[in-house]
């Protein structure tokens, strides 16, 4: 098992943390859903079940660095940041750990310190502040140019659906993404290699914020 470990939710989140980190030379960290380290299935609810587990680890010295990094999704319908960052210290704090003051130089995520464990990270997509999910982040960061014109377009399509079959209110960005993905060269990639291949800008504010926190993580 790395000592360098992030949990996400699902395989999806694999691939884009691990083309982030390629781009900003991350090595050597492990990326992993939750079925992966023996839950029932992926998801958040699976993360929030797994984590007392994952603490255990940490205290017999498994880990070095140590992530999570989730969706926020939509407050009164399935979460939201306050509530899905609640449900996370709900299990942190019993187990002594202090959320510490936010960094002005990394907005995204909270630093929860232990006086004899290592730190945990907590990361929440889109930007640790708002309700969404990590296609909210990747919108707002369409590389200007032709990315950005097929982006536009891909939003036109989704209005002028004759059928819609996915939840507009939840999936909407998600969507879009997906559609603007199925237009690159090779169609459909993942938005790991879209990220590599400069379908999104890495330096516009809330992805650079992303990016700045996963440095933070693993050092």
């Amino acid at each position: 098992m790395t000592r360098r470990a992030l949990l996400v939710e699902g395989y999806t989140d694999t691939l884009f943390v691990k083309g982030v980190l390629s781009v900003i030379g991350i090595l050597g960290v492990s990326i992993t859903p939750p079925k992966e380290m023996g839950a029932s299935g992926n998801g958040v609810s699976n993360v929030i079940r797994l984590l007392p587990a994952m603490i255990a680890k940490i205290q017999s010295g498994d880990f070095d660095c140590f992530g999570i990094l989730v969706d926020a999704d939509y407050a009164g319908i399935n979460g939201g940041f306050q509530q899905r960052r609640q449900e996370i210290e709900n299990i942190l704090f019993p187990a002594g750990y202090i959320r510490m003051p936010a960094d002005p130089l990394c907005p995204f995520g909270s630093q929860y310190d232990h006086p004899t464990q290592i730190t945990i990270h907590l990361g929440i997509f889109p930007d640790h502040a708002n309700d969404g999910m990590v296609e909210d982040l990747l919108a707002q960061s369409v590389t200007a140019g032709q990315q950005s014109s097929l982006h536009s377009y891909a939003q036109a399509c989704l209005v002028g659906l004759p059928v819609v079959l996915y939840n507009q209110t939840l999936h909407t960005k998600k969507a879009e993404i997906q559609t603007l993905l199925s237009w690159q060269a090779p169609p459909g990639i993942d938005s790991g290699i879209a990220t590599k291949n400069g379908v999104f800008d890495t330096t516009m504010s809330h992805f650079d914020n992303f990016s700045k926190w996963l440095q933070k993580v693993f050092p």
